[in-house]
């Protein structure tokens, strides 16, 4: 009897504490430090020749507040590249580093695209989209 009395005396309180939920601090801060800002330089062959373009999507502007990182990526979308080596080449000297590359063959040709990254000191959470398709009368699949 005091074998299971003592048993018990040890296993309720355990029992009792993994009950318990932890207390949770939720910021509701929205900025985000550390994170990474992600883009692509996209290659196109069509009937001999190459294009060469680098894309970061329209959310990075609702992302980072950081006027050199916008001033940087407004400049890489507007030039133009020969090659691919120009193109790896200009986005390193801005910072940017190579994370992965994939091929997709489609009908007209292969499209080669190089994702690129950069370290963004205060980044914030962009809107959720579902929200700008509903408030645009937009209804998302389902």
């Amino acid at each position: 009897m005091k074998k299971i009395l003592m048993i018990m005396m040890l296993v309720v309180p355990m029992g009792l504490m993994a009950q318990i939920a932890p207390k949770v601090q939720v910021k509701n801060s929205t900025e985000i430090k550390g994170s990474k800002l992600y883009g692509e330089i996209i290659i196109q062959e069509f009937q001999g020749a190459v294009s060469v373009k680098v894309d970061f999507g329209k959310a990075i502007t609702g992302i980072t507040a950081e006027k050199m990182i916008l001033n940087d990526v407004e400049t890489l979308r507007k030039a133009r590249f020969n090659s691919v080596a120009d193109a790896l080449n200009t986005v390193s000297s801005f910072g940017w580093t190579v994370e992965l590359s994939y091929d997709t063959v489609v009908r007209s040709g292969t499209i080669t695209t190089i994702v690129i990254s950069k370290d963004g000191q205060k980044l914030r959470r962009p809107e959720a989209p579902s929200k700008k398709a509903s408030q645009n009368g937009l209804k998302g699949k389902k």
